[in-house]
């Protein structure tokens, strides 16, 4: 089994293998609970709400046709996506650029992106 030591100021280094093995990454959380005269440590596991779930996808959408999509998504969720919390509404969909749009905004950063590498 292996080991590790605490730091002066608290810390453990958990070895490479075991973070592997429970996917851990830097900055994740963990949950540390005092069992037994021992401690056990897990991974922290988000649990969204299905309303959560809802809202980011409509939150995330950037073109109009990902918008739309989000919101055939959020129907068959059982949700109204102009009710869903935590959103600005359908009205925000007419802020969205279209997928045509986004791909000539995102072709033209390109090349001022290349543009300046190259000066």
């Amino acid at each position: 089994m292996p080991t590790t030591r605490l730091t002066q100021s608290g810390a453990i280094e958990l070895p490479a293998d075991l973070r592997q093995r429970l996917g851990l990454l830097e900055g994740d959380e963990v949950v540390l609970e005092e069992r037994d005269g021992g401690l056990f440590l897990r991974p922290v596991i988000e649990k969204w709400t299905q309303e959560e779930i809802a809202g980011y996808l409509l939150n995330n959408a950037i073109t109009k046709e990902s918008y739309d999509e989000a919101c055939e998504e959020v129907r068959q969720m059982g949700f109204d996506p102009a009710n869903v919390l935590g959103t600005d509404g359908p009205e925000v969909r007419e802020t969205l650029p279209t997928n045509a749009e986004f791909t000539a905004r995102m072709d033209a950063l390109a090349q001022r992106t290349l543009a300046r590498k190259s000066a």
